[in-house]
């Protein structure tokens, strides 16, 4: 067997699974929700930034084992950057936002305090 494609398949099952990885955690995310005192908000967005990164790692892989024209992997990578950099952008400007009012950003709790 050819030593790239081999190269390729462990690099998209390292991919996938990342993925199922991040499926985990956001479903542990989503189940700490219900726990009493928790922050409803920062579990919310740490459950839906690690869905992004879930979608991100998958589109990764497809790119990595689909054989399509250029076009189409181009925007799936552009797809999959995007997934990948909106949670990063999604915390910013929160902090932004708090720090803009006069808050202070906690970023183990991923809340606004004044």
């Amino acid at each position: 067997m050819n030593k790239l494609k081999i190269l390729k398949w462990c690099i998209a099952t390292s991919l996938v699974v990342s993925a199922l990885i991040f499926v985990n955690t956001a479903f542990f995310n989503y189940w700490t929700i219900s726990l009493p005192d928790t922050s409803e908000f920062a579990w919310n967005e740490h459950s839906k930034h690690n869905l992004m990164w879930a979608a991100s790692c998958t589109l990764f892989a497809v790119i990595i084992l689909k054989k399509s024209h250029n076009k189409f992997k181009a925007w799936l990578a552009v797809a999959a950057i995007t997934l990948s950099v909106t949670p990063f952008l999604n915390e910013f400007l929160h902090s932004d936002t708090c720090l803009d009012s006069g808050g202070s950003w906690n970023y183990s709790k991923y809340t606004c305090e004044y």
